[in-house]
């Protein structure tokens, strides 16, 4: 038995700005992550996501378009240690977002939910 314990499994959390900008990285080995987007704002929000893997250019990985109290949920999303993800939206501290450590060997999955779930 381990006598290592996790003390916080959320590794990031804010609101998406107007501008690409970082919300998460990979960690110190590669991993996997779950990333929760909520609009908390009262009107639609355009949310585009993109992935720099390795430094590299930033490539598109999900646009998505959620009306009010709606959320994408993204599971199992691998990053290694120099990758990152950055996201953007139309309107300022409309979107809220958390990122938590997946289990090892999560499936990727990405999943849109309105506001009755």
């Amino acid at each position: 038995m381990s006598d290592v314990l996790v003390t916080n499994l959320t590794t990031a959390d804010g609101q998406v700005a107007t501008t690409a900008t970082q919300i998460a990285t990979g960690s110190r080995h590669a991993g996997r992550l779950n990333i929760t987007l909520a609009n908390v704002g009262t009107q639609e929000e355009t949310l585009i996501l993109t992935i720099k893997r390795n430094g590299g250019t930033a490539r598109r990985l999900k646009r998505v378009v959620l009306a009010e109290n709606e959320q994408l949920e993204i599971g199992g999303l691998p990053l290694n240690a120099s990758d990152s993800l950055l996201a953007q939206t139309t309107t300022a501290a409309s979107v809220d977002y958390t990122v938590s450590i997946a289990a090892p060997g999560a499936p990727l999955t990405m999943q849109v939910y309105d506001d009755r779930g």
